[in-house]
């Protein structure tokens, strides 16, 4: 079981249509001026502004350069020094035109940098998305590495930092307390929960290992309990699939007949529409008249899925 728990902490990832602060290229310039390459931060992400639900944003835009310093592989990179609390959930989406970054995160461990086991995702071309739960607080150092070596000195030369290495760096920490809902929330406040912990991968609602899932004696899924529920009656999932990477919320609930189901289902979908508002489009899987799908550009499909003959009705996001 060990295993698989970190098994579960490499294969991992997420995109967002966040809005967030940018951060100046200057100021990295100058923090390059002043710090010795053995401590080379660039950059400082921590939790910036109010952080609403708990939950905080940070844009940084940069590049790697001819002058920066390179790994023993000869492959040149930045350090971002990344400041979290106990329990703190982290994300960081890494996107690049010509795919040549990628993201590492590292503690400092008796004196020494170390890698830490981060969610690492790769699916969308372009870019390279981390994610990670922070056991003990502290100052972690994100490292964004070139793939390729530095080139040598020549044609070509400063074409190859200025459309290669040029990165944009979306990030954001979402504190413990962003993973909790209390009172009496409704349909609506339920799914804007929902798609608040979708941007850090379900990190703060996900519980201990229920199951796995094996195909051809690999590994295909690890199911976890999630800590939250849609429906106080019925027990909800967390999946993480191994390839391609994807997770996913999945809740499924049980009613007495046929048609108590069906019109759970419509009335969750009423729901649905008013709370997502006119920017989400709904549509029907091609091969399953009761399987509804809301799409929206730049963020992941929500489906409320109806199955009538086992009285089951679905949430899967």
């Amino acid at each position: 079981m060990k295993k698989l728990t970190v098994l579960f902490f490499i294969v991992c990832g997420l995109h967002y249509g966040a809005q967030a602060q940018t951060r100046s290229k200057n100021a990295a310039g100058q923090a390059r001026s002043v710090l010795a390459k053995e401590n080379y931060i660039i950059a400082d992400i921590k939790k910036h502004g109010a952080g609403e639900h708990g939950i905080f944003y940070d844009t940084l835009e940069n590049g790697i350069k001819p002058e920066d310093p390179a790994n023993s592989t000869g492959r040149q990179y930045h350090d971002i020094k990344v400041t979290l609390g106990d329990g703190d959930a982290f994300t960081a989406n890494l996107e690049s035109g010509e795919d040549k970054l990628t993201l590492s995160l590292l503690k400092t461990i008796n004196g020494r940098l170390r890698q830490v086991n981060a969610f690492i995702d790769t699916s969308i071309a372009g870019t390279y998305a981390l994610s990670y739960k922070a056991k003990q607080g502290g100052v972690y150092t994100l490292r964004v590495t070139c793939k390729d070596k530095a080139p040598k000195q020549g044609e070509g030369f400063s074409a190859f930092y200025d459309d290669d290495c040029a990165y944009t760096l979306y990030s954001i920490i979402a504190a413990p307390g962003s993973g909790s809902i209390s009172g009496n929330p409704s349909i609506c406040e339920k799914l804007q929960f929902l798609l608040r912990q979708r941007l850090t991968n379900y990190l703060q609602i996900t519980g201990p290992i229920a199951d796995t899932v094996f195909e051809d004696k690999k590994l295909e899924a690890i199911n976890h309990e999630a800590l939250f529920s849609f429906d106080k009656n019925a027990k909800a999932t967390i999946t993480v699939y191994a390839a391609p990477f994807s997770v996913y919320f999945d809740q499924l609930m049980q009613y007495k007949d046929k048609d108590i189901t069906e019109k759970a289902g419509q009335y969750l979908i009423d729901f649905f529409k008013n709370c997502l508002g006119s920017a989400w489009t709904i549509g029907k899987h091609p091969t399953d008249a009761n399987w509804y799908i809301f799409k929206r550009l730049g963020y992941k499909d929500i489906n409320v899925i109806i199955h009538p003959a086992d009285r089951q009705l679905e949430i899967l996001m």
